[in-house]
């Protein structure tokens, strides 16, 4: 079972961004994305964390490493 107090709710741009946006990119385009691709994806997340009644989740390991989002 994952550890609630591991996972975190976000709106919009938020600290762990770019490591989400890496994340993103690494399912949706594979390992050969550019610089643009993140730059995309990361307007992406913002734009459907902000949906009224939406929020994104992004799961933290110990090392406080973001490993998964939502």
């Amino acid at each position: 079972m994952l550890n609630s107090k591991k996972m975190k709710f976000f709106k919009g741009n938020v600290e762990d961004l770019d490591a989400i946006a890496v994340i993103y990119c690494n399912t949706f385009i594979g390992y050969d994305y550019t610089s643009d691709d993140i730059n995309e994806a990361k307007q992406t997340i913002i734009k459907h964390s902000t949906y009224p009644g939406f929020q994104g989740i992004k799961y933290i390991n110990e090392s406080n490493k973001v490993v998964g989002f939502a």
